[in-house]
């Protein structure tokens, strides 16, 4: 229901008036009073109902009018399930406490009795015309005939109801508006004829006598009838020999030559000295071996090191990466994930003088400042990026070997992109902590042209893994991703957004933004 146009101290003032006045009119009236009446499970405002209902003429027009109670509480946000009782609900606690107090002030009459009023169902109208000489309460008997036919759960005392015409069975659409259905008709149940449909007819010459079928379940008795006796004898058939299949025996007299192969063999195969050698020639490929599959050749291609084959991994990565996104799974090829993240970990050589290395615990492997751990993250690999020694790059003019790693780094990060956009391969990839430090040095590279469309790509990596990461308030990503919030790329800044918005989506745990500046608040505030 609209707000009423009056400010909300007016309104309240015109409230309190309203229902004191309303409680001494009861009181004098000697009847039930209720200030704030419950229609389903909102309570109704007794001045605002009051003054729709005047403002559509009164009770009783609003009673003729067919649906208006229904109309009314849908206008009062009452709801839509069983929309008919809660409209008769609305019309009775209108008739309780309003229609009286409606005909002594709006139309200047003297009310009906409470007997005949209050006291009674809220069914029908013509209130102003209703005396004690001319009121009749209906009986339950006559207007339930057809169920709810009519009944005070409708709300809606004028709605038409079709009768049954001509031979309608009950129970279809000729049944009552509203009302509950009728028994359905008895239903024949299927008998089926147990009789052949086709009847056999014996047709044989008059004077032949019928002849006993053959078979060993036949009863046979030659005392009954001799004659039959002798016609089985004539027309008994015997039953036909199968041939027998002979097969010759190879023995020493009749085939001395073949057993003495045989006996040759079988010693050969006793003896591994009399074995031949095996072939050691390696079968090459096109000659008839086709070798591994092209999944299984890219992740060995990207792996070997040789630029050639990881040119040639890396380029039918993207293709696969794109057309086969949907069933191209991490988990199904080993090393894959941390070859890819190592081959983007190349980029922060071309513009500092390190080269990271994942090392893990028990590896034998030396830790030192450009190592990271790949088993619990390297909590501190900000401050090691501050502290690196960049190296003088020309934004706008590279050469060719920086330009090959360079492409090398960004269609692995694509790849990597491409494949997390499943949601499976997203939540394996979410627990790699090397991952998540390379998604940092990414991010904290310098703002340089050449590193937009890599940056672009790690931002998509994050806000498809955040969902699945839980993080503190010095988590070297999450400031990460609160820095690109300054960022003049507004790109940057939407991804970022989104990625920030999304964390510890899918987990069970609440993750609170914490350490979030305030310079940064405000200007999401003026964003918005």
């Amino acid at each position: 229901m609209a707000p009423p146009s009056e400010t909300s101290a007016n309104y309240q003032q015109q409230y309190t008036e309203f229902i004191a006045s309303l409680t001494a009119y009861h009181q004098k009236r000697g009847t039930n009073f209720e200030p704030e009446p419950r229609v389903g499970n909102k309570h109704v405002d007794l001045l605002q109902l009051f003054k729709t209902v005047v403002e559509r003429g009164g009770y009783d027009k609003v009673s003729d009018e067919k649906l208006a109670w229904r109309k009314m509480g849908q206008d009062f946000n009452l709801g839509t399930a069983n929309l008919p009782a809660l409209a008769f609900s609305l019309k009775s606690t209108y008739y309780k406490n309003l229609a009286a107090y409606e005909i002594s002030t709006i139309h200047g009459k003297e009310p009906p009795p409470k007997e005949i009023l209050e006291d009674v169902t809220a069914k029908g109208g013509g209130l102003l015309e209703r005396t004690v000489e001319n009121y009749r309460p209906a009986s339950r008997r006559e207007t339930n005939t057809l169920g709810l036919e009519g009944s005070e759960a409708s709300g809606d005392d004028g709605t038409p109801v079709r009768d049954l015409v001509g031979d309608e069975t009950p129970g279809s659409g000729g049944r009552a508006t509203r009302g509950l259905r009728q028994a359905p008709p008895q239903r024949v149940l299927f008998q089926p004829d147990t009789q052949p449909s086709r009847q056999r007819h014996n047709l044989l010459p008059p004077g032949s006598a019928p002849l006993p079928p053959r078979g060993a379940s036949t009863s046979y008795n030659p005392s009954s009838n001799p004659d039959s006796f002798s016609q089985a004898v004539s027309n008994y058939e015997p039953r036909p020999q199968m041939p027998l299949t002979l097969r010759p025996v190879i023995t020493p007299a009749n085939n001395p030559s073949e057993f003495k192969r045989l006996r040759a063999a079988k010693e050969q195969l006793l003896n591994p000295l009399a074995r031949p050698a095996p072939n050691a020639r390696i079968m090459l490929p096109g000659t008839g071996f086709d070798g591994p599959n092209i999944y299984v050749r890219c992740l060995l291609a990207l792996k070997s090191g040789v630029q050639a084959e990881q040119d040639y991994a890396l380029h039918h990565l993207v293709k696969i990466s794109m057309e086969r996104g949907d069933k191209y799974r991490f988990e199904s090829f080993a090393g894959l994930a941390e070859a890819l993240v190592d081959k983007i970990l190349e980029v922060s050589s071309l513009f500092y003088d390190v080269a990271w290395r994942v090392v893990y615990p028990d590896d034998g492997q030396q830790r030192d400042w450009n190592t990271l751990d790949g088993l619990e993250g390297t909590p501190d690999i900000l401050e090691r990026v501050e502290k690196l020694m960049r190296k003088d790059v020309d934004d706008s003019i590279q050469p060719e070997n920086f330009s090959d790693k360079m492409l090398q780094v960004v269609e692995a990060a694509l790849t990597l992109r491409n494949m997390v956009m499943l949601e499976d391969n997203a939540h394996y990839v979410s627990e790699m902590r090397p991952l998540r430090d390379m998604l940092s040095i990414v991010l904290n590279l310098p703002n340089l042209e050449a590193l937009v469309e890599l940056k672009h790509y790690a931002l998509d990596i994050v806000e498809q893994l955040t969902k699945y990461i839980h993080f503190g308030a010095n988590d070297p990503l999450y400031l990460s991703l609160l820095s690109q919030l300054d960022s003049p790329d507004r790109g940057a800044v939407l991804t970022s957004l989104r990625a920030i918005s999304r964390i510890s989506m899918n987990l069970e745990d609440t993750n609170r933004l914490e350490g979030i500046p305030p310079t940064t608040l405000q200007r999401i505030l003026d964003w918005t």
